[in-house]
Protein backbone atom coordinates (compact mmCIF):
# COMPACT_ATOMS: atom_id res chain seq x y z
CA UNK A 1 0.00 0.00 0.00
CA UNK A 2 1.20 3.48 -0.89
CA UNK A 3 0.43 6.97 -1.86
CA UNK A 4 1.58 8.36 -5.04
CA UNK A 5 2.14 11.78 -6.96
CA UNK A 6 1.86 13.51 -9.39
CA UNK A 7 -1.54 12.29 -9.64
CA UNK A 8 -3.03 11.27 -13.19
CA UNK A 9 -4.43 11.84 -15.91
CA UNK A 10 -2.29 15.35 -16.08
CA UNK A 11 1.08 13.42 -14.81
CA UNK A 12 0.94 9.50 -15.46
CA UNK A 13 -0.65 7.45 -17.94
CA UNK A 14 -3.90 4.64 -16.30
CA UNK A 15 -2.67 2.12 -14.73
CA UNK A 16 1.23 2.57 -14.78
CA UNK A 17 3.19 3.31 -11.54
CA UNK A 18 5.61 5.58 -12.66
CA UNK A 19 4.60 9.44 -13.94
CA UNK A 20 4.62 10.07 -18.01
CA UNK A 21 5.13 14.01 -17.44
CA UNK A 22 7.07 15.83 -15.03
CA UNK A 23 5.57 17.90 -12.47
CA UNK A 24 7.18 21.43 -11.78
CA UNK A 25 8.10 22.35 -8.12
CA UNK A 26 9.16 25.96 -7.48
CA UNK A 27 11.83 26.01 -4.97
CA UNK A 28 10.04 26.31 -1.11
CA UNK A 29 6.86 24.54 -2.31
CA UNK A 30 5.67 22.14 0.06
CA UNK A 31 3.72 19.26 -0.51
CA UNK A 32 2.64 16.85 2.15
CA UNK A 33 0.19 13.82 2.05
CA UNK A 34 -1.73 11.38 3.90
CA UNK A 35 -4.11 9.05 3.63
CA UNK A 36 -6.79 6.91 6.04
CA UNK A 37 -7.11 3.24 6.21
CA UNK A 38 -10.18 1.52 7.07
CA UNK A 39 -9.65 -2.06 8.45
CA UNK A 40 -12.32 -4.46 9.31
CA UNK A 41 -12.54 -8.17 9.74
CA UNK A 42 -14.98 -9.73 7.23
CA UNK A 43 -15.91 -6.15 5.81
CA UNK A 44 -18.28 -5.02 2.57
CA UNK A 45 -17.60 -2.29 0.48
CA UNK A 46 -21.08 -0.84 2.49
CA UNK A 47 -18.87 -0.62 5.20
CA UNK A 48 -16.50 1.08 3.43
CA UNK A 49 -18.56 3.22 2.19
CA UNK A 50 -20.68 4.31 5.44
CA UNK A 51 -16.52 4.93 6.87
CA UNK A 52 -16.38 7.27 3.72
CA UNK A 53 -19.16 9.84 4.72
CA UNK A 54 -18.72 9.25 8.49
CA UNK A 55 -15.67 10.78 7.95
CA UNK A 56 -15.92 13.45 5.23
CA UNK A 57 -19.73 13.76 4.79
CA UNK A 58 -22.53 13.61 2.40
CA UNK A 59 -21.26 15.70 -0.37
CA UNK A 60 -24.01 18.78 -1.07
CA UNK A 61 -24.51 18.74 -4.95
CA UNK A 62 -23.68 21.15 -7.26
CA UNK A 63 -25.07 24.16 -8.16
CA UNK A 64 -27.91 23.54 -10.32
CA UNK A 65 -26.79 24.67 -14.23
CA UNK A 66 -29.70 25.90 -14.50
CA UNK A 67 -33.11 27.57 -12.85
CA UNK A 68 -36.43 25.19 -11.74
CA UNK A 69 -38.32 26.70 -14.77
CA UNK A 70 -35.16 26.46 -17.39
CA UNK A 71 -34.65 23.14 -16.39
CA UNK A 72 -38.47 21.82 -17.24
CA UNK A 73 -38.42 24.07 -20.49
CA UNK A 74 -35.46 22.06 -21.76
CA UNK A 75 -36.50 19.13 -21.04
CA UNK A 76 -40.23 20.18 -22.78
CA UNK A 77 -37.66 20.72 -25.35
CA UNK A 78 -36.43 17.52 -25.68
CA UNK A 79 -39.44 15.68 -25.42
CA UNK A 80 -41.36 17.99 -27.92
CA UNK A 81 -39.05 18.89 -30.42
CA UNK A 82 -35.25 16.86 -30.51
CA UNK A 83 -37.13 12.94 -29.81
CA UNK A 84 -40.83 13.72 -31.19
CA UNK A 85 -40.55 12.28 -35.17
CA UNK A 86 -43.29 14.84 -37.01
CA UNK A 87 -44.24 12.20 -39.31
CA UNK A 88 -45.58 9.81 -37.42
CA UNK A 89 -46.65 11.96 -34.58
CA UNK A 90 -44.85 9.65 -32.04
CA UNK A 91 -41.41 10.03 -29.62
CA UNK A 92 -38.32 8.49 -30.00
CA UNK A 93 -36.36 6.78 -26.87
CA UNK A 94 -32.79 7.72 -28.08
CA UNK A 95 -32.19 10.26 -30.92
CA UNK A 96 -32.47 8.72 -34.77
CA UNK A 97 -34.24 5.17 -32.91
CA UNK A 98 -37.53 4.30 -34.14
CA UNK A 99 -40.49 6.43 -32.95
CA UNK A 100 -43.56 4.95 -30.67
CA UNK A 101 -45.94 6.04 -28.88
CA UNK A 102 -45.15 7.01 -25.35
CA UNK A 103 -48.23 7.63 -22.69
CA UNK A 104 -45.45 8.29 -20.47
CA UNK A 105 -43.96 11.31 -22.03
CA UNK A 106 -47.85 12.77 -22.19
CA UNK A 107 -47.62 12.44 -18.34
CA UNK A 108 -44.72 14.62 -17.77
CA UNK A 109 -45.80 17.22 -20.31
CA UNK A 110 -48.86 16.98 -18.23
CA UNK A 111 -47.44 17.77 -15.42
CA UNK A 112 -45.56 20.56 -17.23
CA UNK A 113 -48.84 22.04 -17.98
CA UNK A 114 -50.50 21.97 -14.82
CA UNK A 115 -47.04 23.99 -13.12
CA UNK A 116 -46.82 26.48 -16.37
CA UNK A 117 -48.17 30.09 -16.14
CA UNK A 118 -47.41 30.70 -19.95
CA UNK A 119 -50.54 30.50 -21.83
CA UNK A 120 -49.13 30.01 -25.55
CA UNK A 121 -46.79 26.79 -23.49
CA UNK A 122 -49.78 25.25 -21.76
CA UNK A 123 -52.03 25.49 -25.06
CA UNK A 124 -49.10 23.52 -26.54
CA UNK A 125 -48.42 21.06 -24.26
CA UNK A 126 -52.62 20.22 -23.47
CA UNK A 127 -52.19 20.26 -27.75
CA UNK A 128 -49.62 17.21 -27.17
CA UNK A 129 -50.54 15.55 -24.36
CA UNK A 130 -53.89 15.35 -26.85
CA UNK A 131 -52.42 14.13 -29.72
CA UNK A 132 -50.26 11.09 -27.87
CA UNK A 133 -53.57 9.94 -26.04
CA UNK A 134 -56.06 10.34 -29.15
CA UNK A 135 -53.11 8.35 -31.36
CA UNK A 136 -52.26 5.76 -28.73
CA UNK A 137 -55.79 5.20 -28.47
CA UNK A 138 -56.80 4.71 -32.30
CA UNK A 139 -53.61 2.57 -32.98
CA UNK A 140 -53.44 0.70 -29.58
CA UNK A 141 -56.11 0.55 -28.26
CA UNK A 142 -57.57 1.77 -24.84
CA UNK A 143 -55.51 -0.54 -23.30
CA UNK A 144 -52.36 0.88 -24.58
CA UNK A 145 -52.39 4.18 -22.52
CA UNK A 146 -50.70 1.92 -20.13
CA UNK A 147 -47.86 0.90 -22.30
CA UNK A 148 -44.28 1.76 -21.02
CA UNK A 149 -42.89 2.82 -24.41
CA UNK A 150 -39.58 4.64 -23.83
CA UNK A 151 -39.94 4.95 -20.10
CA UNK A 152 -37.26 3.87 -17.71
CA UNK A 153 -39.28 5.08 -14.64
CA UNK A 154 -42.81 5.83 -15.55
CA UNK A 155 -45.86 3.07 -15.40
CA UNK A 156 -49.64 3.36 -15.73
CA UNK A 157 -49.94 6.25 -14.82
CA UNK A 158 -51.20 8.21 -17.83
CA UNK A 159 -55.00 6.07 -17.68
CA UNK A 160 -55.12 8.28 -14.26
CA UNK A 161 -54.94 12.27 -15.87
CA UNK A 162 -56.36 11.00 -19.33
CA UNK A 163 -59.13 8.16 -18.65
CA UNK A 164 -59.44 4.54 -20.20
CA UNK A 165 -58.67 3.43 -16.92
CA UNK A 166 -60.68 -0.32 -16.55
CA UNK A 167 -58.50 -0.87 -20.14
CA UNK A 168 -55.71 0.47 -18.81
CA UNK A 169 -55.78 -1.16 -15.93
CA UNK A 170 -56.90 -3.99 -17.40
CA UNK A 171 -53.81 -4.32 -19.15
CA UNK A 172 -51.48 -3.62 -16.57
CA UNK A 173 -53.25 -6.63 -15.24
CA UNK A 174 -52.85 -8.93 -17.67
CA UNK A 175 -48.99 -7.75 -17.71
CA UNK A 176 -49.06 -8.79 -14.07
CA UNK A 177 -50.66 -12.03 -14.49
CA UNK A 178 -47.67 -13.23 -17.10
CA UNK A 179 -44.84 -12.43 -14.57
CA UNK A 180 -46.85 -14.43 -11.98
CA UNK A 181 -46.37 -17.59 -14.18
CA UNK A 182 -43.37 -17.60 -15.35
CA UNK A 183 -42.10 -17.41 -11.81
CA UNK A 184 -40.45 -20.38 -10.12
CA UNK A 185 -42.66 -21.57 -7.34
CA UNK A 186 -39.65 -20.50 -4.91
CA UNK A 187 -40.20 -17.01 -5.78
CA UNK A 188 -37.49 -16.37 -8.42
CA UNK A 189 -37.46 -15.49 -12.56
CA UNK A 190 -34.27 -17.11 -14.36
CA UNK A 191 -31.58 -15.89 -16.51
CA UNK A 192 -32.66 -17.31 -20.10
CA UNK A 193 -30.52 -16.18 -23.06
CA UNK A 194 -31.92 -16.58 -26.75
CA UNK A 195 -28.61 -16.68 -28.53
CA UNK A 196 -25.24 -17.78 -27.92
CA UNK A 197 -23.92 -14.24 -27.57
CA UNK A 198 -26.45 -13.84 -24.62
CA UNK A 199 -25.40 -17.04 -23.33
CA UNK A 200 -21.55 -15.80 -23.02
CA UNK A 201 -23.30 -13.76 -20.03
CA UNK A 202 -24.24 -16.12 -17.60
CA UNK A 203 -25.43 -20.14 -16.82
CA UNK A 204 -29.15 -20.50 -18.14
CA UNK A 205 -31.36 -20.87 -15.06
CA UNK A 206 -29.45 -18.92 -12.81
CA UNK A 207 -31.51 -16.21 -10.69
CA UNK A 208 -30.10 -13.16 -9.54
CA UNK A 209 -31.38 -9.70 -7.78
CA UNK A 210 -31.46 -8.06 -11.00
CA UNK A 211 -33.59 -11.15 -13.02
CA UNK A 212 -36.34 -10.76 -10.08
CA UNK A 213 -36.22 -6.93 -9.09
CA UNK A 214 -38.09 -5.13 -12.35
CA UNK A 215 -40.47 -8.16 -12.41
CA UNK A 216 -41.11 -7.73 -8.69
CA UNK A 217 -41.54 -3.93 -8.52
CA UNK A 218 -44.07 -4.64 -11.42
CA UNK A 219 -46.18 -7.11 -9.23
CA UNK A 220 -46.05 -5.10 -6.40
CA UNK A 221 -47.17 -1.82 -7.89
CA UNK A 222 -50.09 -3.44 -9.75
CA UNK A 223 -51.32 -5.17 -5.61
CA UNK A 224 -50.50 -1.28 -4.27
CA UNK A 225 -52.74 0.49 -6.31
CA UNK A 226 -56.03 -2.42 -7.23
CA UNK A 227 -55.34 -5.02 -4.09
CA UNK A 228 -55.23 -7.53 -6.35
CA UNK A 229 -54.68 -10.62 -4.33
CA UNK A 230 -52.56 -12.96 -6.89
CA UNK A 231 -50.39 -10.30 -7.62
CA UNK A 232 -49.51 -9.17 -4.00
CA UNK A 233 -49.18 -13.14 -3.43
CA UNK A 234 -46.85 -13.21 -6.35
CA UNK A 235 -45.03 -10.08 -6.02
CA UNK A 236 -44.24 -10.81 -1.92
CA UNK A 237 -42.96 -14.19 -2.75
CA UNK A 238 -40.38 -12.95 -4.98
CA UNK A 239 -39.46 -10.22 -2.54
CA UNK A 240 -38.88 -13.06 -0.36
CA UNK A 241 -36.50 -14.71 -2.76
CA UNK A 242 -34.79 -11.40 -3.16
CA UNK A 243 -33.68 -11.72 0.62
CA UNK A 244 -30.92 -14.10 0.27
CA UNK A 245 -28.91 -11.48 -2.18
CA UNK A 246 -26.74 -9.05 -0.59
CA UNK A 247 -24.99 -7.70 -3.77
CA UNK A 248 -26.96 -5.66 -6.34
CA UNK A 249 -26.28 -7.72 -9.55
CA UNK A 250 -27.75 -8.42 -13.16
CA UNK A 251 -30.82 -6.17 -14.23
CA UNK A 252 -28.84 -5.47 -17.53
CA UNK A 253 -28.28 -9.11 -18.90
CA UNK A 254 -28.97 -7.96 -21.95
CA UNK A 255 -25.49 -6.65 -23.12
CA UNK A 256 -23.61 -7.01 -19.48
CA UNK A 257 -22.53 -10.20 -17.84
CA UNK A 258 -25.04 -11.25 -15.30
CA UNK A 259 -22.61 -11.55 -12.01
CA UNK A 260 -21.81 -8.03 -12.29
CA UNK A 261 -22.82 -5.71 -9.70
CA UNK A 262 -25.09 -3.26 -10.87
CA UNK A 263 -26.79 -0.26 -9.81
CA UNK A 264 -29.89 -0.94 -11.94
CA UNK A 265 -30.17 -3.96 -9.71
CA UNK A 266 -30.54 -1.65 -6.41
CA UNK A 267 -32.95 0.42 -8.48
CA UNK A 268 -35.32 -2.05 -8.86
CA UNK A 269 -34.69 -3.60 -5.52
CA UNK A 270 -35.61 -0.02 -3.73
CA UNK A 271 -38.51 0.22 -5.76
CA UNK A 272 -39.67 -3.19 -5.37
CA UNK A 273 -39.44 -3.22 -1.87
CA UNK A 274 -40.99 0.34 -1.17
CA UNK A 275 -44.15 -0.58 -3.20
CA UNK A 276 -44.12 -3.91 -1.30
CA UNK A 277 -44.17 -1.33 2.12
CA UNK A 278 -47.00 0.55 0.61
CA UNK A 279 -49.32 -2.52 -0.86
CA UNK A 280 -49.09 -4.41 2.48
CA UNK A 281 -47.51 -2.51 5.24
CA UNK A 282 -44.83 -4.54 6.10
CA UNK A 283 -42.03 -3.15 8.44
CA UNK A 284 -39.92 -5.36 7.15
CA UNK A 285 -39.77 -4.77 3.83
CA UNK A 286 -38.86 -1.14 4.51
CA UNK A 287 -36.25 -2.51 6.02
CA UNK A 288 -35.20 -4.01 2.66
CA UNK A 289 -35.96 -1.13 0.46
CA UNK A 290 -33.03 0.53 3.14
CA UNK A 291 -30.46 -2.19 2.34
CA UNK A 292 -30.75 -1.73 -1.15
CA UNK A 293 -30.56 1.53 -1.08
CA UNK A 294 -26.99 1.43 0.53
CA UNK A 295 -26.03 -0.95 -1.95
CA UNK A 296 -26.38 1.95 -4.67
CA UNK A 297 -24.00 4.47 -3.43
CA UNK A 298 -20.82 2.78 -4.03
CA UNK A 299 -21.45 3.28 -7.61
CA UNK A 300 -21.75 7.35 -7.35
CA UNK A 301 -19.08 9.63 -7.96
CA UNK A 302 -18.83 11.22 -3.94
CA UNK A 303 -15.81 13.78 -5.37
CA UNK A 304 -15.07 15.97 -8.62
CA UNK A 305 -12.22 17.85 -10.01
CA UNK A 306 -12.79 21.75 -10.07
CA UNK A 307 -13.82 21.85 -13.29
CA UNK A 308 -16.08 19.09 -13.55
CA UNK A 309 -19.41 19.72 -11.94
CA UNK A 310 -20.89 17.13 -14.04
CA UNK A 311 -18.99 14.51 -12.08
CA UNK A 312 -20.12 14.50 -8.88
CA UNK A 313 -22.87 12.18 -7.87
CA UNK A 314 -22.44 10.67 -11.98
CA UNK A 315 -23.34 7.19 -11.68
CA UNK A 316 -21.20 3.96 -12.68
CA UNK A 317 -23.82 1.61 -14.42
CA UNK A 318 -21.94 -1.77 -13.21
CA UNK A 319 -18.72 -2.96 -12.16
CA UNK A 320 -17.72 -4.52 -15.18
CA UNK A 321 -18.15 -4.47 -19.00
CA UNK A 322 -20.56 -5.23 -22.30
CA UNK A 323 -20.15 -8.37 -23.54
CA UNK A 324 -16.53 -8.49 -22.04
CA UNK A 325 -15.30 -5.96 -24.63
CA UNK A 326 -16.44 -2.49 -23.25
CA UNK A 327 -15.21 -1.58 -19.61
CA UNK A 328 -17.76 0.57 -17.74
CA UNK A 329 -15.35 1.32 -14.45
CA UNK A 330 -15.17 4.64 -14.08
CA UNK A 331 -17.67 6.11 -17.05
CA UNK A 332 -20.83 7.02 -15.67
CA UNK A 333 -24.16 5.93 -17.77
CA UNK A 334 -26.58 8.48 -15.77
CA UNK A 335 -29.96 6.99 -16.45
CA UNK A 336 -29.13 4.16 -14.21
CA UNK A 337 -28.48 6.61 -11.31
CA UNK A 338 -32.13 8.33 -12.33
CA UNK A 339 -34.04 5.20 -12.07
CA UNK A 340 -31.78 4.80 -8.67
CA UNK A 341 -32.83 8.37 -7.71
CA UNK A 342 -36.00 8.46 -8.10
CA UNK A 343 -36.55 5.28 -6.12
CA UNK A 344 -34.83 7.28 -3.26
CA UNK A 345 -37.04 9.69 -3.44
CA UNK A 346 -40.09 7.37 -2.93
CA UNK A 347 -37.54 5.67 0.14
CA UNK A 348 -37.63 9.10 1.76
CA UNK A 349 -41.11 9.70 2.37
CA UNK A 350 -40.59 7.07 4.81
CA UNK A 351 -36.83 6.48 6.23
CA UNK A 352 -34.71 8.98 7.81
CA UNK A 353 -31.88 6.77 8.86
CA UNK A 354 -29.73 8.29 5.28
CA UNK A 355 -30.29 12.37 3.75
CA UNK A 356 -31.59 9.66 0.25
CA UNK A 357 -33.23 13.06 -0.99
CA UNK A 358 -29.91 15.04 -1.28
CA UNK A 359 -28.50 12.12 -3.37
CA UNK A 360 -31.31 11.79 -5.46
CA UNK A 361 -30.98 15.51 -5.90
CA UNK A 362 -26.95 15.39 -6.24
CA UNK A 363 -27.74 12.22 -9.16
CA UNK A 364 -30.47 14.72 -11.12
CA UNK A 365 -28.09 17.76 -10.83
CA UNK A 366 -25.15 15.56 -12.47
CA UNK A 367 -27.56 14.46 -15.18
CA UNK A 368 -28.38 18.00 -15.97
CA UNK A 369 -25.02 19.10 -16.28
CA UNK A 370 -24.64 16.20 -19.33
CA UNK A 371 -27.66 17.59 -20.78
CA UNK A 372 -26.85 18.92 -24.16
CA UNK A 373 -28.52 23.19 -23.30
CA UNK A 374 -28.94 23.98 -27.22
CA UNK A 375 -28.34 22.50 -30.76
CA UNK A 376 -29.33 19.28 -32.44
CA UNK A 377 -29.64 17.46 -29.64
CA UNK A 378 -30.89 20.00 -27.13
CA UNK A 379 -32.60 18.91 -24.06
CA UNK A 380 -30.97 15.31 -24.55
CA UNK A 381 -28.37 13.58 -22.40
CA UNK A 382 -26.11 10.54 -22.84
CA UNK A 383 -25.49 7.19 -22.63
CA UNK A 384 -22.46 7.04 -21.45
CA UNK A 385 -20.12 9.75 -20.05
CA UNK A 386 -16.91 9.56 -20.80
CA UNK A 387 -13.29 11.03 -20.81
CA UNK A 388 -13.61 11.26 -17.06
CA UNK A 389 -17.00 12.89 -17.42
CA UNK A 390 -15.84 15.22 -20.01
CA UNK A 391 -17.77 13.96 -23.26
CA UNK A 392 -20.40 13.00 -24.22
CA UNK A 393 -21.22 9.43 -26.14
CA UNK A 394 -24.16 8.21 -27.90
CA UNK A 395 -27.22 7.54 -27.83
CA UNK A 396 -28.77 10.35 -26.39
CA UNK A 397 -31.51 9.78 -24.19
CA UNK A 398 -35.03 11.41 -24.15
CA UNK A 399 -34.99 13.41 -20.71
CA UNK A 400 -38.01 11.28 -19.35
CA UNK A 401 -35.61 10.47 -16.12
CA UNK A 402 -34.41 14.10 -15.70
CA UNK A 403 -38.02 15.47 -15.54
CA UNK A 404 -39.86 12.67 -13.42
CA UNK A 405 -36.47 13.49 -10.86
CA UNK A 406 -37.10 17.06 -11.49
CA UNK A 407 -40.77 17.36 -10.68
CA UNK A 408 -40.59 14.78 -7.89
CA UNK A 409 -37.59 17.25 -6.15
CA UNK A 410 -40.32 20.22 -6.62
CA UNK A 411 -43.14 18.25 -4.94
CA UNK A 412 -44.70 17.66 -7.84
CA UNK A 413 -44.09 13.64 -8.32
CA UNK A 414 -46.57 12.59 -11.22
CA UNK A 415 -47.05 9.28 -9.30
CA UNK A 416 -50.23 7.32 -8.65
CA UNK A 417 -51.29 7.97 -5.18
CA UNK A 418 -52.84 5.86 -3.45
CA UNK A 419 -55.00 5.27 0.02
CA UNK A 420 -55.74 1.84 1.61
CA UNK A 421 -59.17 1.95 4.01
CA UNK A 422 -60.36 -1.02 5.73
CA UNK A 423 -63.84 -1.29 7.13
CA UNK A 424 -65.62 -3.33 9.65
CA UNK A 425 -66.86 -6.38 7.32
CA UNK A 426 -65.84 -4.99 4.47
CA UNK A 427 -62.45 -5.90 4.00
CA UNK A 428 -59.56 -3.57 2.68
CA UNK A 429 -60.43 -0.58 -0.16
CA UNK A 430 -58.13 1.23 -2.27
CA UNK A 431 -57.98 4.14 -3.46
CA UNK A 432 -55.30 5.43 -6.34
CA UNK A 433 -55.92 8.41 -8.33
CA UNK A 434 -54.26 10.84 -10.63
CA UNK A 435 -54.81 13.52 -7.89
CA UNK A 436 -53.20 13.34 -4.79
CA UNK A 437 -55.63 10.97 -1.94
CA UNK A 438 -55.04 13.60 1.16
CA UNK A 439 -57.27 11.16 2.74
CA UNK A 440 -59.72 8.24 2.40
CA UNK A 441 -62.26 6.71 5.10
CA UNK A 442 -65.34 4.52 5.26
CA UNK A 443 -67.86 5.11 7.71
CA UNK A 444 -71.80 4.41 7.88
CA UNK A 445 -71.52 2.78 4.49
CA UNK A 446 -70.08 5.52 2.80
CA UNK A 447 -66.58 6.07 2.03
CA UNK A 448 -65.31 9.49 1.85
CA UNK A 449 -62.22 10.17 0.09
CA UNK A 450 -60.50 13.56 -0.15
CA UNK A 451 -58.57 14.34 -3.38
CA UNK A 452 -55.84 17.47 -3.93
CA UNK A 453 -55.98 18.80 -7.96
CA UNK A 454 -56.07 22.38 -9.86
CA UNK A 455 -58.93 23.36 -9.90
CA UNK A 456 -60.87 22.85 -13.32
CA UNK A 457 -58.46 19.84 -14.40
CA UNK A 458 -59.87 16.31 -14.15
CA UNK A 459 -58.63 13.59 -12.43
CA UNK A 460 -59.58 9.40 -12.70
CA UNK A 461 -60.10 7.74 -9.49
CA UNK A 462 -59.96 3.71 -9.28
CA UNK A 463 -61.92 2.43 -6.10
CA UNK A 464 -61.19 -1.22 -6.02
CA UNK A 465 -63.04 -3.76 -3.84
CA UNK A 466 -66.49 -2.19 -3.43
CA UNK A 467 -69.74 -2.93 -4.26
CA UNK A 468 -71.91 -1.44 -6.29
CA UNK A 469 -72.62 2.23 -5.28
CA UNK A 470 -75.60 3.97 -4.75
CA UNK A 471 -74.35 6.80 -5.51
CA UNK A 472 -71.31 9.17 -5.99
CA UNK A 473 -71.20 12.67 -4.98
CA UNK A 474 -68.03 15.29 -5.43
CA UNK A 475 -69.35 18.43 -2.79
CA UNK A 476 -72.57 18.55 -3.53
CA UNK A 477 -72.32 17.56 -7.39
CA UNK A 478 -74.24 13.91 -7.97
CA UNK A 479 -72.43 12.41 -10.16
CA UNK A 480 -73.99 10.14 -12.73
CA UNK A 481 -73.10 6.98 -14.17
CA UNK A 482 -71.65 6.40 -17.58
CA UNK A 483 -71.74 3.99 -20.00
CA UNK A 484 -69.17 6.16 -22.55
CA UNK A 485 -67.35 7.91 -19.16
CA UNK A 486 -64.24 8.50 -21.61
CA UNK A 487 -66.65 11.06 -23.70
CA UNK A 488 -68.63 12.57 -20.65
CA UNK A 489 -67.18 15.62 -18.30
CA UNK A 490 -67.11 13.66 -15.44
CA UNK A 491 -69.13 10.70 -13.70
CA UNK A 492 -68.83 7.11 -12.65
CA UNK A 493 -68.60 3.86 -13.85
CA UNK A 494 -68.75 0.08 -11.94
CA UNK A 495 -67.07 -3.01 -13.26
CA UNK A 496 -68.87 -6.05 -11.35
CA UNK A 497 -66.98 -8.69 -12.67
CA UNK A 498 -63.37 -7.18 -10.75
CA UNK A 499 -65.21 -4.80 -8.34
CA UNK A 500 -63.64 -1.60 -9.24
CA UNK A 501 -65.17 1.64 -9.52
CA UNK A 502 -63.99 4.47 -11.61
CA UNK A 503 -64.81 8.09 -11.50
CA UNK A 504 -63.51 10.87 -13.20
CA UNK A 505 -64.06 14.46 -11.97
CA UNK A 506 -63.91 17.67 -12.84
CA UNK A 507 -62.38 19.56 -9.75
CA UNK A 508 -64.12 22.34 -8.55
CA UNK A 509 -62.06 23.43 -6.25
CA UNK A 510 -58.21 22.23 -5.56
CA UNK A 511 -59.79 20.02 -2.99
CA UNK A 512 -62.84 17.75 -3.38
CA UNK A 513 -64.34 15.51 -1.34
CA UNK A 514 -65.76 12.18 -3.00
CA UNK A 515 -68.20 10.22 -1.37
CA UNK A 516 -69.49 6.90 -2.38
CA UNK A 517 -72.58 5.30 -1.20
CA UNK A 518 -71.76 1.93 -0.98
CA UNK A 519 -74.19 -0.34 -1.94
CA UNK A 520 -75.17 -3.38 -0.12
CA UNK A 521 -74.30 -7.37 0.00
Amino acid sequence: MGLFLPAGPDFMDENQTEAARPYQMLPGQRISMGCYVLAKAKGTVLDATDAWYKRYGLPKPAPAPRSLDDEVALCRYGLMETTWDAATGKSRHCVGWAPANAPGFAVLLLSDYLRCTDAAVRSALRQRVDDIVSQTRREEGPGGLASPANCHILRWELPFRAGSLFDAMAAAGRLAGDLASTQREDGAWEFRPTDQQHAALGRAGDAVLGTCAANAWLLMRYARITGDPDAMAAGLKALRYMERFRTPRGAQAWECPLYEPDILAAAYAVRAYVEGYEAAGDASLLAMARYWARTGLPFLYSWALPDRPGMLYASIPVFGTTFFTHSWFGVPVQWCGLVYAYGLQQLARYDRSFPWRQVAEGITVSACYQQWPDGQLKGTYPDGFYGFCTERGAPYLNPEDILVNVLALDGRDPDISTRAVRANGAGEVRVSSGATVSSAAIAAGRLGVRLSYQAGETSHTLVAHVRRPNAVTAGTRLLLEKSDLDAAPEGWRYDPVRRWLWVKLRHASNDETLEVQLGEG
